[in-house]
């Protein structure tokens, strides 16, 4: 049975059916109760490279393409990465098809933020202007301050919280920490960040783990899962304070993002500190990543 679509509520529509000619790919649809200007896409899960290859030539769907907006990206949301990504030879088109599988998934999370931060923007001014707000807008700030871990009107944090990671930035984050998608962690555990967690279940302990560690590295259902996860971190962790408040001032000077000289905002981010942001600025500038920071999802059918 070469597809099938499970509706993730009760009472779902199913929106933009996905239907791709090849055995090798299963559709889920997971509908999230989403605004309809972002209805969510399918969740599909490739079983080998070549066949996911072939889906994204059907779509057309290129990175040069992406660059610097030019054509839209599909919404094609990976599960997991092609088990056999590491067997591809080339590699160019093993860094090709690792940015397209990921980069989907960074921009569905994106878009959902910029759409509740163009809500909460709106609200902000009504509160600055002294127009009293309306029991849904209340509930719906008092909502978004416990997702996001800012106290009740704290309107300020709340926005200084609730922006985007750039996709350069997240993708050259996702080739280190996944060794370009092929880690056990990538692999098993649908983890392209190495996250840690140091208590509860679901996660992986590190094989070569050094003694008297007690971290494990965080598992995930499906890829989509664990970007989300990457962002909430980046977006409300106090050692990333300094990222926030360097983003919020790129947002003031002129609204654009830049991945490149906000990479220098996350040295914690790994021991490695200096060394991880070179490496994080070298990724970015050797495949061209800036340009993707203006990439943009296909509208949903």
């Amino acid at each position: 049975m070469p597809f099938r679509f499970i509706p993730a509520r009760p009472y779902s529509v199913l929106f933009g059916f996905f239907v791709v000619g090849c055995l090798g790919l299963v559709g889920v649809s997971l509908l999230t109760g989403a605004p309809s200007r972002h209805v969510s896409a399918d969740v599909v899960v490739a079983t080998d490279a070549e066949t996911l290859s072939d889906v994204y030539e059907s779509l057309n769907y290129r990175l040069d393409g992406a660059r610097d907006g030019h054509e839209g990206v599909p919404r094609v949301f990976l599960a997991g990465l092609p088990p056999d990504l590491s067997e591809i030879q080339s590699v160019d088109r093993r860094k090709a098809m690792f940015f397209k599988s990921v980069l989907p998934l960074i921009l569905e999370v994106n878009e959902t933020i910029l759409s509740e931060r163009e809500r909460l923007l709106s609200l902000h001014r009504l509160v600055q202007a002294g127009v009293p707000l309306t029991s849904g807008d209340r509930r719906w700030l008092d909502a978004l301050a416990a997702r996001w871990g800012v106290g009740d009107g704290d309107l300020e944090t709340l926005l200084l919280r609730l922006d985007i990671v750039p996709p350069s930035l997240a993708l050259a984050q996702a080739a280190i920490e996944s060794g370009w998608g092929t880690s056990r962690f990538a692999r098993e555990g649908k983890s392209l960040f190495g996250q840690r967690i140091y208590r509860g279940d679901g996660g992986m302990a590190p094989r070569a783990r050094e003694t008297g560690e007690v971290f494990m590295v965080k598992a995930f259902d499906d890829l989509r899962d664990g970007v989300r996860a990457y962002i909430h971190n980046l977006n409300t962790h106090w050692a990333y304070r300094e990222f926030r408040v360097e983003r919020a001032r790129m947002r003031a000077r002129d609204g654009a993002l830049d991945g490149y000289a906000l990479a220098a905002m996350l040295t914690r981010y790994a021991e490695r500190g200096a060394t991880y942001i070179r490496a994080i600025r070298e990724i970015i500038r050797v495949n061209r990543l800036q340009s993707l920071d203006r990439a943009w999802l296909e509208r949903a059918a």
